[in-house]
């Protein structure tokens, strides 16, 4: 398996192990990127606030299995569309942006993923 695959594995189990909410992964993503909660769930345009919304996106995706549908409604009602675009984004970001990057490997290893 590859990187991100067995990323989803080892953090599915993980979630179902510890019973990690939503809520629990917006904390950390945002005491790491040095924003509100309520900034990522908004609709604020501000760099930190977009990494840390892109981020929780994701994760909550890619790690966690959540729908795009189910994201965008706990993103303040956001299309399934715009999820999309931010996992795309953050894709791109965690590839070319060391600092984005290095931020994400924090959260990673605070989930235990």
């Amino acid at each position: 398996l590859e990187g991100e695959d067995r990323r989803l594995i080892k953090s599915t189990v993980e979630h179902l192990k510890y019973k990690i909410t939503k809520e629990d992964i917006l904390e950390i993503v945002s005491e790491e990127c040095g924003v509100k909660a309520s900034q990522i769930l908004g609709r604020i345009r501000e760099r930190e606030i977009v990494n840390g919304r892109f981020i929780y996106c994701a994760i909550m995706n890619m790690s966690f299995g959540y729908t795009l549908e189910r994201i965008g409604k706990i993103m303040d009602g956001r299309d399934h569309t715009t999820i999309l675009h931010a996992i795309e984004q953050y894709k791109n970001r965690y590839r070319n942006e060391d600092t984005f990057r290095t931020t994400v490997n924090r959260i990673y290893q605070k989930l235990g993923i």
